[in-house]
């Protein structure tokens, strides 16, 4: 239970990284007078971490899935 609770914040989390470096690029693109503070690399850097952490432990819930045996 523990790894699927992990792995549901961890796409909560990826998908508000996405979010936030969404209209970073927008607001970066768009109006001259409005800047972006974040550091979108740096950004993209962290979302690249937690998406790769997601799949982990996907894969991870994943092979339990297989070599579980339920019982009848």
């Amino acid at each position: 239970m523990e790894a699927l609770a992990k792995r549901d914040s961890l796409k909560m989390l990826s998908e508000k990284l996405r979010t936030v470096r969404d209209a970073a690029q927008i607001n970066n693109s768009g109006d001259t007078n409005l800047k972006t503070t974040i550091d979108i690399k740096k950004l993209q850097a962290e979302m690249d971490q937690t998406a790769r952490a997601f799949r982990e432990i996907d894969s991870k819930i994943q092979e339990i899935n297989w070599l579980t045996e339920l019982k009848e």
